[in-house]
């Protein structure tokens, strides 16, 4: 949560707010959080990019990443949110990808990686995009599970890459991270795949059926 992007909406303001929300592409979603324009995201990037800190750590090592909610642009943020290309192209900007990398032209923003573990063993290292094609949570502000099979975080692109990317690995691991919790029970104040109940089952199959080795989740 180092690029906070979207601004958080004081608690006198929530009653209007939650009326104007039904206005908003997002919905409800914006009762208590405004949207953050795409100016302000590039400028908190930019900032976390001149933190000394990380400036040591990015000369020292490669860093990957996905999304979280808040640097996507909003917070709880799904397919909805009308500004996610340009959220895209700045995320993509921050980690340094180049201009003429495939991982751009994607609709979203996974991708994997493998690097060597030493001893002739190798590790990938898969990013999954939860924002970009997530559906939007079919309650608010109580966060109610959602059975129906349309409910997903990953969209079908994405699943088929996951599944491919599995299925033709020959690493000796593999590490899966979600920028939304994948293990938990349903917590009703916190993001978790647990309210898409079909959709992490779903990758729970998918990771134990695809043949790869060492699987280990992160999120």
């Amino acid at each position: 949560d180092s690029v906070y992007a979207d601004i958080k909406r004081p608690l006198y303001s929530l009653p209007w707010n939650y009326y104007k929300a039904h206005q908003s592409p997002m919905g409800v979603e914006t009762t208590m959080f405004e949207p953050t324009s795409m100016e302000r995201l590039k400028g908190m990037y930019d900032k976390q990019r001149d933190v000394p800190g990380y400036k040591e750590l990015r000369e020292q090592t490669r860093i990957l990443g996905t999304y979280d909610d808040h640097d996507y642009g909003h917070n709880d943020a799904d397919a909805r949110f009308v500004d996610k290309a340009e959220s895209k192209r700045l995320f993509w900007d921050f980690l340094g990808e180049s201009a003429s990398s495939p991982l751009r032209t994607q609709q979203g923003v996974w991708s994997n990686h493998t690097f060597s573990a030493g001893n002739g063993k190798t590790v990938m290292v898969i990013m999954l995009d939860g924002r970009y094609h997530k559906t939007a949570y079919p309650t608010w502000p109580v966060r109610l599970r959602s059975f129906d099979p349309a409910s997903d975080f990953l969209g079908e692109e994405q699943w088929e890459w996951l599944l491919d990317t599995l299925a033709g690995s020959d690493a000796d691991a593999h590490l899966i991270v979600s920028g939304i919790q994948i293990i938990p029970e349903l917590r009703w104040m916190g993001e978790n795949w647990s309210r898409f109940p079909l959709a992490r089952q779903r990758l729970l199959n998918t990771l134990l059926s695809s043949g790869a080795k060492e699987i280990v989740l992160a999120s």
